[in-house]
């Protein structure tokens, strides 16, 4: 009975963290309320290009994290989504109602991402025979709350969270393997397909496709790693070669330049932002800097003691916690020369696979049935303590995001009522989003390249009377057309226009152009609303005709 016991606690217990992950990030996902008021950047980007892919239009425009993967997932899930909707239009159900579109895809992301954390979990049971190594290697993504926040979105980072899951179940594999040699072409295979995803998800997986190379012995197989890594990248990241032009001044920018998306001076890195930005990611995550630097001293330790050199496992673990280090230092660098915290939290991950390395070390160091046992629960239970240290401040998030999600509702609400088609609106809004859904759609659109015209007859279906201020125009945008205000404006009803955050400067340039076109008629502005934090402004223009004296 007690043997029975056991193996139903062994065998379903790697379940219970991947259901309590979905849990979590759908929950955070659908406490950030409509995505559209707050979230346009990335989601409505990857959203526009996701659908493209859905009806099997291969010329994606936006490649610049690549985020191939997020728009494949849009693409998959959409058809999904648009089963549930009223009729088969797929595109059209998408722009009536792109929310539920964006909700599909996160949905399906987490899934998937629970599913590797599942995998990860009976097959570490199944290589190492230790429930414990299985668990601790389960809280990875539990390692730091913000991993679960952006989980709850669809951008780039949350996307590589399942081939860093991947990446750790090759290691452990390649561990445990006796006789690596003989598959090591299965490897090399492996590691080069998870590593074709995670580029294709975010250039910012570049340091981990160097840990395989501290495991493959020979230069040739490196060789053959590296092109089938590259034959990988290809297949999984093709718009980025659709758009080979664009992708190399994209990423040569970036290269070099210190500034975000190939902004700022023309030098390599910025060193004097470069103390102040580490010290953010030292205070982001301080338990996972020290175990970096305990794993650090423990490396060095072991690759000393001379008779540990004549265990074969021993070595093998002792180059994946060499390769693991040096890719989490060169991921410092990128990170530090483009800084932003987002950009590190998929490092984090790793935070439980260095307990999970540092325990490996000493019960292969020092074997004895005791320590075999007692080890690996220590080493869950400290993965376990900090895991539960992420409690209170995610909680904390979540409270905070429902309470903007809050605001930004009623912000919404108090402005529905003047975006009607009889009074036109013009908008200028933050990348970040506005009240307003037309402020993500034109984003979207405008992401989408020479796709747009997929999209841009229905958008000016649902939003006849919306225009956008842009300086790159002396015109209004106007779903892909440019327009006078002489032919939208009816002077006898008033102009709205709405001024996002950071955007104020636009305003004078708007009631310029409104002058211009109408020089007979002054302008009667009145502030409807003022709304703060963030700082937007709600203006209802009326155009008077001026007197004759």
């Amino acid at each position: 009975m007690k043997e029975r016991f056991l193996f139903l606690f062994k065998k379903y217990t790697v379940v219970i963290l991947p259901i309590i992950f979905l849990i979590i990030t759908l929950l955070i996902h659908f406490s950030r309320g409509k995505f559209y008021l707050a979230y346009v950047d990335p989601e409505y980007f990857h959203l526009f290009n996701g659908l493209n892919l859905s009806i099997f239009n291969l010329a994606i425009d936006f490649i610049h994290h690549p985020g191939t993967t997020i728009q494949i997932i849009f693409a998959i899930s959409a058809h999904f989504v648009n089963f549930m909707q009223p009729g088969f239009d797929l595109i059209a159900n998408a722009m009536n109602d792109p929310e539920q579109f964006i909700h599909g895809a996160n949905i399906l992301l987490n899934l998937l991402t629970s599913f590797s954390l599942f995998i990860l979990g009976v097959y570490t049971y199944k290589i190492s025979g230790n429930i414990f190594y299985s668990l601790l290697l389960q809280l990875m993504p539990f390692s730091n709350f913000m991993i679960l926040l952006i989980s709850g979105r669809l951008i780039p980072e949350a996307a590589l969270v399942a081939p860093l899951l991947f990446l750790v179940l090759l290691l452990v594999r390649f561990i445990y393997d006796n006789e690596p040699q003989n598959n090591m072409k299965r490897y090399v295979i492996g590691f080069a397909i998870v590593g074709g995803l995670g580029l294709a998800g975010k250039f910012l997986y570049l340091p981990f496709l160097i840990i395989p190379i501290f495991l493959i012995p020979t230069l040739k197989w490196k060789l053959k790693y590296l092109a089938y890594t590259t034959i990988a990248i290809v297949v999984f990241a093709f718009p980025v070669f659709v758009h080979l032009d664009k992708s190399v001044e994209w990423f040569g920018n970036m290269f070099m330049h210190s500034g975000k998306w190939g902004s700022g001076e023309s030098n390599f890195i910025d060193i004097s932002t470069a103390s102040d930005n580490l010290k953010a990611l030292f205070v982001m995550d301080k338990s996972f800097f020290i175990l970096c630097g305990i794993a650090g001293v423990q490396l060095i330790v072991f690759f000393g003691l001379f008779y540990l050199k004549k265990k074969q496992s021993l070595n093998v673990t002792l180059k994946v916690l060499l390769g693991l280090l040096v890719s989490v230092a060169l991921s410092i660098f990128l990170v530090t020369k483009h800084f932003a915290p987002h950009y590190f939290y998929p490092t984090l991950v790793f935070k439980a696979f260095l307990i999970y390395l540092m325990t490996a070390l000493f019960v292969e160091s020092f074997p004895s049935k005791r320590v075999s046992i007692i080890l690996p629960v220590v080493g869950f239970a400290i993965g376990l303590v900090l895991a539960s240290q992420q409690i209170k401040p995610m909680l904390n998030a979540i409270q905070h995001l429902k309470q903007e999600a809050g605001i930004f509702e009623n912000r919404r609400l108090v402005l529905k009522p003047y975006n009607t088609i009889d009074n036109p609106l013009i908008i200028t809004s933050h990348y970040s989003g506005s009240p307003f859904i037309e402020s993500a759609m034109v984003a979207g659109v405008l992401m989408s390249g020479s796709l747009k015209s997929t999209y841009i007859e229905k958008l000016a279906e649902l939003h006849p009377n919306t225009y956008f201020y842009y300086d790159w125009s002396y015109d209004f945008y106007f779903w892909d057309q440019f327009k006078n205000a002489r032919e939208f404006i009816d002077l006898q009803k008033p102009v709205y226009i709405f001024i996002g955050e950071g955007m104020e400067a636009g305003l004078e340039v708007i009631l310029e152009r409104l002058k211009k076109a109408f020089p007979d008629h002054q302008l009667d502005i009145n502030i409807l609303h003022h709304f703060t934090d963030p700082d937007e402004y709600f203006y209802e223009i009326t155009l008077v005709e001026k007197l004759l004296l």
